[in-house]
């Protein structure tokens, strides 16, 4: 079994109550975490597709570009992922999900978390992590090798 696993054994058995916050009406872990999902994507696949527009536009060779921006997946993704639960931790703590849910589809629903991914708690986050990222030794342990 490996340490992660060891890790997620050890919280599962954790008695409730011991971490979180209150959250409003109707959240749960499935709809939480698709929102956090479907935020991602909405940041990762852009970023991705802008690397990759700069790494062309410096005439970076197709074949290694592809094989780079797919081992950089995780840095996307940990940037992202920082942002996104910080939004829609803070939007299910204040939001009753069918609230959220009422805003409309992904779209009208990611212009809620913009604005909170735009605001200092979520944002001195992000730069928390990009600030991280720009260290050689954290950027080389989440690319993918």
């Amino acid at each position: 079994m490996t340490k992660p696993c060891y890790v997620f054994l050890a919280l599962s058995l954790v008695p409730g109550q011991v971490f979180g916050a209150e959250y409003s009406a109707g959240w749960t872990f499935e709809n939480f975490y698709q929102e956090i999902v479907t935020c991602k994507a909405a940041i990762v696949m852009p970023a991705a597709a802008s690397y990759e527009e700069r790494a062309r536009a410096n005439k970076q060779p197709e074949e290694p570009l592809r094989s780079e921006v797919i081992s950089m997946s995780r840095i996307f993704d940990q940037t992202a992922a920082a942002g996104c639960f910080c939004a829609i931790n803070e939007i299910a703590k204040t939001t009753p999900y069918q609230e959220y849910e009422r805003l409309g589809n992904q779209s009208a629903r990611l212009t809620s978390v913009k604005k909170m991914l735009d605001g200092p708690m979520c944002s001195s986050r992000l730069e928390a992590v990009m600030t991280l990222l720009k260290k050689p030794e954290s950027r080389d342990a989440l690319v993918l090798k």
